[in-house]
């Protein structure tokens, strides 16, 4: 095992020892737990996903509700589904109420509060990995504000999935719980990007939608164009042609600007090496690493990470 897989096995299982009082939420204030299931996982297994789903809960509060962003390097996902809430974070505040999602970097530090006089009632995903960390920064990116639910049956019919795949944890079932977490992402990313985004997305082929999800669910580990080609009966030639019409970019450049996404926000957001974070994202070589960057950021990930700091200081 290379050194990076067992500091990040490491991180993990110390996460997961810290989870259960991480995620206490206050229950005092709670009125009623509708449920609530914390990861349990095998670690080794673990290390493979793209993504880990390391708690599910849905809650009920009459009043007084908080929790504060920092402790842990996760990120949240708020389903609201009656009353309102209000996300405080460095300089920006943003209030969501009944029918609107909430996609949060809790490693920030902030504070999550109930507002107004209505019970509040919600879900809260708690989510790690590089899909979490990638899908923030694109959702970030388009939207700083609450994400409204267009069709909201799909995004429950989602989490009902992954309510059962917590509540029966297998290794069989952390898979399925990636992709029923890629069904909700691209749900919140087509609310958000209008009614023509999301008649442009699904008048695509169904094998394009299916490879660019196979492609950002698995953009740390090592991705063949030519399996990807071989899959779908496509020449290596035609499936770059067709994939670059669709999305102005070769399957190469498009797995290397997620990767490189991802470095910033860990760059912006933790104190890592940052030969940690090249093999965290999914680079085999730091110098490999620094060009790519460099090239598509227009700086080096330590002059990026200066930068930012500056920004916010």
């Amino acid at each position: 095992m290379s050194r990076p897989e067992s500091r990040e096995i490491y991180q993990i299982a110390k996460m997961h020892m810290n989870l259960t009082p991480a995620l206490s939420r206050d229950q005092a204030r709670f009125s009623h737990v509708y449920y609530e299931y914390s990861s349990a996982f095998d670690v080794e297994f673990m290390i493979g996903m793209p993504l880990h789903v390391l708690s599910v809960a849905k809650y009920r509060s009459e009043g007084g509700f908080r929790y504060s962003t920092g402790a842990l390097d996760v990120y949240d996902l708020l389903v609201i589904y009656s009353g309102g809430l209000e996300y405080a974070c460095k300089d920006k505040t943003i209030t969501a109420g009944k029918g609107d999602a909430l996609y949060i970097n809790a490693a920030l530090p902030g504070e999550v509060l109930q507002k107004g006089d209505e019970p509040l009632e919600f879900l809260i995903l708690t989510l790690s990995g590089i899909s979490a960390l990638n899908y923030y920064a694109l959702l970030s990116k388009k939207r700083s504000e609450p994400i409204p639910l267009h069709e909201p049956e799909k995004i429950d019919a989602l989490l009902e999935k992954i309510v059962y795949y917590m509540k029966y944890p297998t290794n069989k079932n952390n898979v399925l719980l990636v992709d029923a977490m890629s069904g909700i992402f691209t749900e919140l990313y087509l609310n958000i990007s209008g009614d023509a985004d999301r008649d442009t997305y699904y008048n695509h082929p169904q094998w394009f939608i299916s490879t660019i999800g196979y492609i950002e669910s698995r953009s740390l580990s090592g991705i063949s164009v030519q399996k990807l080609a071989e899959n779908l009966g496509m020449s290596d030639s035609r499936f770059y042609r067709v994939f670059r019409e669709y999305t102005g970019t070769t399957p190469y450049q498009y797995l290397l600007n997620l990767r490189v996404k991802a470095a910033q926000n860990l760059l912006a957001t933790t104190d890592h090496q940052i030969k940690y974070i090249a093999y965290t994202v999914g680079f085999n070589s730091v110098n490999h690493f620094i060009t790519h960057f460099k090239e598509a950021a227009g700086c080096t990930p330590s002059e990026y990470r200066a930068m930012r700091r500056n920004r916010s200081e």
